[in-house]
């Protein structure tokens, strides 16, 4: 341990005047030196290490809060919640450029763009059962929200098809949005229409062995929340 001279002599004046009178002997008052010195040392790196820890704590709390705040899409957990909420995100724009907030690994490098633009501002996947019925998801402005079920999709034979029921959940009396509704297949994205009523359905039919992946993007300015239904039938021969 490191001891400057400056504190040498603070103490020992400090021992001389305050604690200990009575000591003549130079290697006694040295060694009362030195203990002092380095129990100071001791108590500073202790509220340091305190310090340090709580800082550490404080962060990681912060990290942990900043995780409950919403993501650009996902299912509602309480509407009542959700039309408080708000989410957390500035646009990410240097020198005008858009740069993508990819969280699936369902689409093509490739295809993130078109003629140069971004197909959404946010890509993201929630987990789902596709057939549970009257489940209820929230999208962002420029968010693409994909369904999968353990990283699967809707598998469809030649013989079956699956209905998608859409309805736009009316937040603080908000008239309808526009959003866009589709699948991916192979990796790729394909638009099956723009929606801008309250409610809509749309027909997937099936071929060989054909995987879907359903997907929902806002491209109006607002939020929107969707409750949406998915049922699979078999197609009439």
């Amino acid at each position: 341990m490191k001891i400057k001279i400056s504190e040498m002599l603070d103490n020992s004046v400090e021992i001389l005047t305050k604690e200990r009178t009575d000591i003549d002997n130079l290697t006694d008052i040295q060694d009362m030196v030195y203990k002092k010195i380095i129990r100071r040392k001791k108590q500073s790196y202790f509220l340091k290490a305190v310090a340090a820890v709580g800082t550490i704590c404080l962060v990681t709390g912060s990290i942990v809060l900043a995780k409950t705040l919403l993501d650009p899409g996902g299912k509602v957990e309480k509407i009542e919640n959700l039309e408080e909420e708000h989410t957390l995100y500035e646009s990410d724009t240097e020198e005008e450029k858009i740069v993508i907030d990819i969280q699936t690994e369902l689409l093509n490098k490739d295809c993130l763009y078109q003629n140069g633009i971004p197909i959404a501002k946010h890509i993201l996947e929630i987990q789902t059962d596709f057939y549970t019925a009257d489940q209820q998801i929230y999208v962002e402005n420029g968010t693409m929200l994909i369904l999968q079920d353990q990283g699967k999709g809707i598998f469809l034979e030649e013989n079956e098809k699956v209905k998608i029921s859409v309805k736009q959940e009316n937040m603080n009396k908000q008239p309808g949005h526009t959003f866009e509704i589709g699948y991916i297949e192979n990796g790729k994205p394909f638009k099956v229409d723009t929606v801008e009523v309250e409610q809509y359905e749309v027909w997937l039919k099936g071929g060989t062995q054909r995987e879907y992946f359903p997907y929902f993007k806002n491209i109006s300015s607002d939020r929107i929340i969707l409750n949406y239904h998915i049922v699979k039938e078999s197609m009439e021969k």
